[in-house]
């Protein structure tokens, strides 16, 4: 596949030489019969440019009638429910609008509205082998969606993917505060690290910048607050920073505090 541009397709490997069977070469032509999914654009663009540097001719819908759906009309669907004559039909994959119209397409053809089964993820059916009946059970599999992520895995909402999409999108900065043990005043300067937060003409002065707020932020919460505890303050910095490299920059990174008592 690949007429979506998806990333490791068959067509992406073939265009990118990667596929283990197939090899494009001048003159191959290659036919596009599927319409480009909203959002797919770029990724579909860049599969027919890699195919038409390896000599391809690329033809498209735009080309000529030649787009066809990957989904059956409602007729096609008639004709393969009179073959099969099923006792029992379920609408698998697809919005719920469009299953319906697949359920209310085979109770047309006289199928028993109970015998037509109407699932969402997680539904179980079973199947009674004495009197060969098929129901809906009650019982329903509690699901999530997961991440499978080198040996682990979690739920697609865990704070770990949020914080590689921040990462992914504006980058990491970190500091580090050594302070006083007692008057728990900054010691020396405030040091600073950051990965993708900023290009490299403009690291030294967004740094500068950075450790001045931080310092006048870390500053007057010790003044207002002396006895705070230091996730507290650590949460102040994080909030402050956040507003503040929003309005000077226009990123929000992940921003990871450090104080190091001494």
């Amino acid at each position: 596949t690949g007429s979506q541009g998806e990333q490791f397709s068959a067509l992406a490997r073939m265009a990118e030489g990667k596929h283990n069977a197939v090899e494009i070469i001048r003159g191959d032509t290659i036919v596009f019969s599927s319409s480009v999914v909203p959002g797919n654009e770029k990724s579909v663009v860049g599969i027919i440019n890699k195919l038409i540097r390896l000599g391809a001719n690329v033809i498209t819908k735009d080309d000529g009638e030649v787009h066809t759906g990957g989904h059956a009309f409602q007729e096609e669907q008639k004709i393969m429910i009179n073959l099969v004559k099923p006792k029992y039909f379920m609408p698998v994959f697809g919005d719920l609008y469009f299953r319906t119209l697949h359920r209310n397409t085979a109770i047309g053809l006289g199928m028993k509205d109970n015998n037509v089964l109407m699932l969402d993820n997680g539904n179980i059916v079973d199947f009674a082998p004495n009197n060969g009946n098929v129901f809906k059970s009650k019982i329903k599999v509690p699901i999530q969606e997961i991440i499978i992520d080198g040996h682990g895995m979690g739920l697609a909402t865990s704070h770990v993917i949020k914080a590689r999409e921040k990462m992914m999108n504006s980058g990491v900065l970190v500091l580090l505060f050594k302070v006083d043990k007692k008057t728990r005043a900054i010691m020396g300067h405030i040091k600073i690290e950051s990965r993708g937060l900023v290009y490299l003409d403009e690291v030294r002065n967004i740094h500068r910048a950075i450790i001045k707020k931080s310092r006048e932020v870390y500053e007057n919460t010790i003044v207002d607050v002396p006895d705070m505890e230091e996730k507290d303050i650590i949460k102040i910095i994080k909030t402050d920073l956040e507003k503040f490299l929003l309005q000077k920059i226009d990123r929000e990174p992940m921003i990871i505090p450090i104080i190091a008592e001494v």
